[in-house]
Order: C-alpha cells, then sequence, then structure tokens
C-alpha cells in the first residue's frame, strides 16, 4: 500500500540511479543517511566477492529521501575492507 512498482529496463538507466529517479520518475533525491558498520556477507554473494558468505566485511545501510521528506530508497552494500574504502559525496 503507497508503494509505487516500477520495472527497470537496465538500458533505460544511467551510471547515476538519482538522475533516472529525477528524469524517468519525477522525483529527486534530497537527502541520504548512511550508516556504516560491519556484517556478514549474504549467502547470495556472488563468486567474484572474495570474502565468502558468512565472513564479516564492511556494510553500508543507506536511506534516501525525496524532497516532500518521505523516504524513497533503502539499500545496503557490502565491501571489502581490504580492496575498498568506503566514501561518500551527495551533492
Amino acid at each position: 500500500e503507497g508503494i509505487a512498482r516500477t520495472l527497470v529496463d537496465a538500458k533505460s538507466l544511467s551510471e547515476s540511479l538519482y538522475l533516472h529517479y529525477r528524469y524517468a520518475l519525477g522525483f529527486s533525491i534530497v537527502r541520504v543517511e548512511d550508516r556504516v558498520s560491519a556484517g556478514a556477507a549474504p549467502d547470495w554473494a556472488p563468486e567474484i566477492f572474495a570474502p565468502r558468505p558468512g565472513l564479516v566485511v564492511g556494510l553500508i545501510d543507506r536511506l534516501a529521501f525525496a524532497g516532500d521528506g518521505a523516504s524513497a530508497e533503502f539499500s545496503q552494500t557490502w565491501f571489502d575492507p581490504a580492496l575498498a574504502r568506503y566514501v561518500a559525496r551527495f551533492q
């Protein structure tokens, strides 16, 4: 209830999902909140992700908000801290 569901064709996306939101869906993300912690790599982690499922890796929980203040997106990103660093730039 209250959740719009839209199928997205990969060909219609740019490198910026937030630009897609603005131009294709008509709203903008104006604020994000990231919480960085550690968590277990998910069971569905692909083979290319070196830490195997269950091993502790970096974890980012992101909550993004639209201009009207409503939450518009929740995402989780797992990363190997031995190979990557987390940097956030939202402009």
